[in-house]
């Protein structure tokens, strides 16, 4: 079991995009069934020109070139619904476990955990790892040491590392947006999010920037843009537009993307 939480690297250089000293970043543009052993799920890369991506994995087909790639599934489906443990623990412990589940190991590295404890009082941990399972008790790692003893009867959920199952659900309001795919996977193919800086993705069916103050865009439930103020205020944030075209046409859709630093 490798436990151990999300890497980032910081892929200085001299120079940017083109430069002659500059980094070799061709591998987030990879998709691949075979994880790249440099890289676990959530491992997150910055290029120096502000561009953020993370280490994803598909868990459908679909998934679109320019198109919003979203968390997908619900709570039962790739993490651990609200219920207590398999057992109590005390202050200090680095773990507990859950009965009645099926994991791979280290499978939740990179989630997160919330612990309900006595007195309406919460502790919040970040998953370094767990034990496999196959229908029976699996062990849960944390980056911390409980600071409240965990009763039996008390409530745990369990988020999944977010980037564990990404997918493409279309025109459903309940999945957010995790990033843009830099290559477009198959099904169970590990590849890479961009989450923050310029980007091109899909206007949809009707532009953007063509109208005074139509900047701020937001994410459809396809996946692809959409202008704010139109009353889409309470839909996921995707950025705002970096460019413009003449008065009354839309801009080119390249985006400054504020999904995650």
């Amino acid at each position: 079991m490798s436990k151990g939480i999300a890497k980032v690297d910081y892929l200085h250089g001299p120079g940017l995009i083109g430069h002659s000293n500059a980094p070799n970043w061709d591998f987030l543009y990879e998709h691949s069934s075979v994880k790249n052993p440099k890289y676990n799920i959530g491992d997150r890369v910055v290029l120096p020109d502000g561009r953020v991506f993370r280490y994803a994995k598909a868990a459908s087909a679909n998934i679109e070139a320019g198109k919003g790639v979203k968390f997908g599934g619900t709570m039962a489906d790739d993490g651990i619904a609200l219920c207590s443990p398999a057992a109590a623990e005390i202050a200090g412990a680095k773990s507990f476990t859950v009965a009645n589940q099926t994991f791979a190991v280290d499978e939740l590295r990179g989630g997160y955990c919330c612990l309900y404890t006595a007195s309406s009082t919460y502790q919040q941990f970040g998953i370094v790892g767990n034990s496999a399972a196959s229908a029976s008790t699996v062990t849960i790692y944390l980056d911390h040491p409980m600071t409240t003893a965990l009763g039996a009867t008390n409530g745990i959920e369990v988020l999944p590392n977010p980037c564990r199952y990404l997918t493409y659900i279309n025109d459903v309001d309940y999945n957010s947006v995790a990033g843009i795919p830099v290559s477009v996977p198959a099904s169970g193919e590990y590849f890479w999010i961009q989450t923050w800086g310029p980007v091109w993705c899909n206007p949809g069916p009707y532009g953007q920037g063509g109208a005074a103050t139509e900047r701020t865009l937001i994410f459809w439930t396809d996946g692809q843009l959409r202008v704010a103020s139109d009353g889409y205020d309470s839909m996921q944030r995707a950025g705002f537009l970096m460019t413009r075209d003449a008065l009354g046409t839309d801009s080119p859709p390249f985006l400054m993307l504020q999904i995650s630093v």
